[in-house]
């Protein structure tokens, strides 16, 4: 399976490695490691204003966070779940359940089917 270009740039996933190749990616961003001293990471996920900077997971939470409330919806219904989200649209999408099991680590389907499973 490839990427493939999606037809609004704007969405497409190709566009935007491209751009971040171009515009990030040259610029590095090491760090040392938390625990082991000797060892140096080269971080992939940093600040677009700011690329020799990592980005943390509580800031990509709160871009998720953000994302997730952008998503339309009866007012009745609460923020769905990215996990619970990404999970149904695979299932959707003809992904197999027990592909979904194994990469959400969720070792039996009634789980997926009681907390994550919204339509």
């Amino acid at each position: 399976m490839a990427i493939q270009p999606h037809s609004d740039p704007l969405l497409c996933p190709v566009a935007t490695y491209n751009s971040y190749k171009f515009r990030i990616a040259c610029i590095a961003c090491v760090r040392p490691h938390p625990v082991l001293s000797n060892v140096r990471i080269y971080r992939l996920v940093r600040g677009v204003y700011f690329p020799n900077r990592p980005i943390g997971a509580e800031w990509i939470s709160k871009h998720i966070w953000f994302v997730m409330n952008k998503i339309s919806r009866p007012a009745s219904m609460a923020r769905p779940r990215a996990r619970a989200l990404g999970s149904t649209f695979a299932l959707a999408a003809g992904a197999s359940i027990n592909d979904i099991l194994m990469h959400c680590s969720w070792a039996l389907s009634t789980v997926f089917d009681t907390f994550y499973r919204l339509f």
